[in-house]
């Protein structure tokens, strides 16, 4: 991108003539001014020849300069980089051209020096012509030196020129702006690499992947309820809708105490499948429901995942939801399944006597607990649940 752009403006050079001022002997004049009429009518083999053949009688340093000159120009319509360096590089040593001229060899050899990569060299040239000439300087210039420094990795220096560059435009091409986010990022400098994004994203709000990188960076900036701000806007504007773009902001939502939102988020990314039901999503989404306390959403959704992937985790939760909202019948069979494959099985026999007692069955509740008891974990709390058991027993009892 960098060379394409430094190709076009240097081909964008017309043929260099001499100045009223400066004296040429009539030989000089006549050989030059043929070869630049060629120049003009694009002939520019002819051009070269002829001032190949009237370079070695050129006597004023002020004609060996413009042969110089011209031939670069023609070399870097041929893309003859080296060729023209060589010629410029020439003519400056000269130092007989018009100021103006003299001073425009530093810019074209600073674009020169960039097309060959030799960015000290391109850097050298291009702010001796700034100084120079400051009015003539453009916002190209000071992209050209912050590119030129960024290839360096000298990203401190890389920030006054593209500031200067971006400042001088209404609205600055995205690459400018994106060059001045990675200056700060490669410092490490993560709010103002926040702010940076910001603006881009107000003159190329339609770019998905700059809203991404800005709520990556003001995570990095620890600004974390302004990355939600953002990943929240980007979805309401329907452009953050990748499946990553759905989690992310159902995290966001999990992290700042907003559970309902983050449930609504996830489950409609799985109706429109653009997010995969899997058992990470299904999992945050059931953690979602329960610390919003929409237990019958949570159960259903701990039901899909006991289906998809059971384990005694899974369904201990689901049973442990199941009989804190007194859904007895759905705890027992939950318990009674999970038990069929448990490794551990204390635990759920200990809920499984449990709702067998809310049950009323009692018979099944005492072998569910004489189960549990069997492991020194809880057998001091099964202790208590078959004393518990014994009474109730013993009111029945009297009752009857």
């Amino acid at each position: 991108m960098l060379r394409k752009f430094v190709l076009l403006f240097l081909l964008l050079l017309s043929p260099v003539a001499f100045a009223a001022g400066n004296q040429l002997s009539q030989y000089e004049y006549k050989q030059l001014s043929g070869a630049f009429k060629l120049m003009e009518e694009g002939s520019l083999t002819q051009a070269r020849k002829l001032l190949k053949q009237a370079q070695p009688n050129m006597k004023s340093d002020y004609a060996k300069a413009l042969v110089f000159q011209n031939l670069a120009q023609i070399a870097l319509h041929s893309e003859q980089f080296s060729v023209a360096l060589k010629n410029l590089k020439q003519a400056k040593v000269l130092n007989a051209l018009p100021k103006d001229q003299q001073d425009n060899l530093d810019h074209t050899l600073g674009q020169l020096y960039c097309m060959q990569e030799s960015w000290s060299s391109c850097i050298k040239h291009l702010k001796q012509w700034m100084a120079a000439v400051p009015g003539s300087v453009k916002p190209s210039d000071h992209l050209l030196v912050a590119q030129a420094y960024s290839q360096l990795e000298s990203w401190k220096l890389v920030l006054p020129h593209i500031s200067k560059a971006i400042n001088a435009k209404k609205i600055a091409p995205q690459n400018w702006y994106q060059l001045k986010v990675v200056a700060h990022v490669r410092l490490k400098q993560w709010s103002q690499a926040a702010k940076q994004q910001q603006v881009l994203l107000r003159h190329y709000s339609d770019k998905p992947g700059e809203w991404r990188q800005l709520v990556s960076l003001q995570l990095q900036a620890k600004q974390r309820k302004s990355a939600l701000a953002t990943q929240r806007l980007g979805y309401n504007r329907k452009i953050l809708r990748k499946p990553t773009d759905y989690t992310l902001l159902a995290q966001l939502l999990m992290n700042q105490n907003i559970p309902y939102q983050a449930g609504i988020v996830l489950q409609e990314g799985m109706k429109a499948k653009v997010v995969k039901a899997s058992v990470r999503n299904l999992r945050i989404l059931s953690q979602a429901w329960i610390v919003a306390k929409e237990m019958d959403k949570a159960i259903g959704i701990l039901k899909r995942l006991n289906q998809i992937a059971p384990n005694e985790k899974t369904a201990a939760q689901l049973a442990q939801i199941q009989i804190q909202e007194r859904k007895w019948k759905g705890a027992e069979a939950t318990l009674v399944k999970a038990l069929k494959k448990s490794v551990e099985p204390a635990e759920l026999q200990l809920m499984l006597g449990i709702t067998r007692l809310n049950m009323k069955k009692y018979d099944a509740a005492r072998s569910a607990f004489d189960q549990a008891g069997k492991s020194s974990k809880y057998e001091k709390t099964v202790a208590g649940w078959i004393r518990y058991l014994d009474q109730m027993n013993a009111v029945n009892e009297l009752r009857g």
